[in-house]
């Protein structure tokens, strides 16, 4: 399902630009890592990084209506690789890939599910050199 499913409109380019600002060092973040993939090319990187952006803005507006739809299930709801949550708390220290779902179904069985993955990197290591 995307968030168009629920009348809601995909992240504008503006919105991204906010989320940037207002969360640099994420941003920051994102840009490192996705430039480890995509490699020199600034015009690609920045693409990548606008759609990321937008995917995960776009993610976010569908948890917001499903919690004003279904206000009452969405802590009862809530998976973590495949095992129902109340509190979402990942592990960090080790690379890792989890699975978060949020699953709502109505009176009449609809059920809407929205899915994040999470990537946990192994902590980039450096190594001190010495000067002779």
């Amino acid at each position: 399902m995307d968030s168009g499913d629920l009348g809601r409109q995909p992240a504008s380019t503006q919105q991204v630009e906010q989320w940037s600002e207002a969360s640099e060092s994420l941003a920051t973040t994102l840009k490192t890592k996705l430039a480890k993939r995509v490699g020199g090319d600034e015009e690609q990187l920045s693409e990548s990084v606008g759609e990321a952006i937008r995917w995960f803005l776009d993610r976010e507006n569908t948890l917001e209506t499903l919690r004003g739809t279904f206000p009452e299930l969405h802590e009862a709801l809530t998976f973590l690789n495949g095992t129902l949550v109340s509190n979402i708390v990942l592990d960090t220290s080790e690379p890792a890939t989890d699975t978060i779902d949020y699953v709502a179904t109505d009176t009449d069985g609809l059920t809407a599910t929205s899915t994040r993955t999470v990537l946990i990197e192994a902590a980039a290591t450096t190594s001190a050199t010495s000067m002779q």
